[in-house]
């Protein structure tokens, strides 16, 4: 399906790391995923420890870019939904949301959005 090939190029993308959460709140249908780590080789705590990036800003910044851009040549844009998750640790994350069936999404803006940020 559709929802599938988005969440499998996203997981593949250089650009996002996929969250797994559970909870009793948590909704099947949503894919939780941010930008953090994965594009710069260091693990999450390492980016805000060692470089003092709030990687939980970097996420609202680009899903602000996003939901702000205009629509590209082919008239496609993107929106981005974003919530709050607690972390196996206990940290609070802000998390980007996919949530099955939107048509909204473009991997290739989200990916363009996250370089920028």
């Amino acid at each position: 399906t559709r929802d599938d090939q988005f969440i499998h190029s996203l997981s593949q993308s250089q650009s996002f790391d996929i969250i797994n959460h559970e909870s009793k709140e948590s909704d099947d249908c949503i894919t939780y995923f941010r930008i953090g780590s994965k594009p710069y080789g260091y693990t999450e705590d390492q980016i805000e420890r060692d470089f003092r990036i709030d990687t939980n800003a970097m996420n609202l910044d680009l899903a602000d870019a996003v939901n702000a851009s205009v629509a590209n040549e082919e008239g496609r844009k993107a929106f981005l939904a974003h919530t709050e998750i607690h972390d196996e640790t206990g940290r609070r994350r802000v998390v980007l949301c996919y949530a099955g069936g939107e048509p909204a999404n473009n991997l290739e803006l989200l990916s363009e959005e996250a370089r920028n940020v």
